[in-house]
């Protein structure tokens, strides 16, 4: 593909054509540190950083996690908040480190904006209603249309497209039975271990941010 673009456009105007979005991401990626650095600035000055974080290898580990995934375009709001708020999360006081967080970012990188709205979605169906799963009873059809009517995605195809790629990272259940009809939904609406705290992170470093609000 890039060398019948280079022929059909020539190879100076096809890195002329490149260059805005370059530029754009560059411009956003700018935003998004500079945001994190100004968050992260408040946290220490209320004390909700923990003190052995911020010259730690941990924090260090962690940051280099965030700032590859930048290096990685497209990064969107979506998907750096979500990498934020884990960094935020395991800053601050209050979050188990049985874990380490650099191994979570390094997953939660790779992950789209997509990915992201399903275990969302799930994750908001577990604290919700915690009970829907048991009522689907594993009929991985039924999980799909959920999270595609709650998400707004509204497409089932797109949902298991998604779904797929998140079982890959054992970030949900894998689908079971011959013909793929099953899915374990278990307590947690078919998030896996790994998924749940994820999204728990997630969650605990937005309540963090939005702190910094009140």
């Amino acid at each position: 593909m890039d060398a019948v673009a280079t022929g059909a456009i020539g190879t100076e105007k096809l890195q002329l054509l490149m260059i805005p979005g370059r530029l754009v991401q560059a411009v956003r990626n700018k935003t998004f540190v500079e945001q994190l650095a100004g968050e992260f600035e408040e946290l220490l000055k209320k004390g909700r950083v923990r003190k052995d974080f911020e010259h730690s290898e941990e924090c260090q580990a962690s940051l280099q996690q965030l700032l590859a995934a930048l290096e990685e375009p497209p990064v969107d709001d979506m998907k750096f908040r979500a990498l934020k708020s884990i960094f935020i999360a395991t800053a601050t006081t209050g979050t188990t480190k049985d874990v380490p967080p650099q191994l979570i970012l390094n997953i939660a990188r790779t992950l789209s904006s997509g990915e992201l709205i399903v275990l969302a979605t799930a994750f908001r169906i577990v604290r919700d209603d915690p009970g829907l799963g048991e009522k689907l009873h594993g009929v991985a059809d039924a999980w799909v249309a959920q999270i595609a009517r709650v998400s707004g995605i509204g497409l089932t195809g797109l949902v298991e497209h998604y779904e797929s790629l998140l079982a890959s990272k054992n970030l949900v259940n894998h689908r079971h039975q011959s013909d793929r009809s099953g899915l374990k939904m278990g307590k947690h609406f078919g998030l896996t271990d790994f998924g749940l705290r994820l999204c728990e992170l997630m969650q605990r470093g937005d309540d963090e941010i939005a702190t910094l609000n009140s």
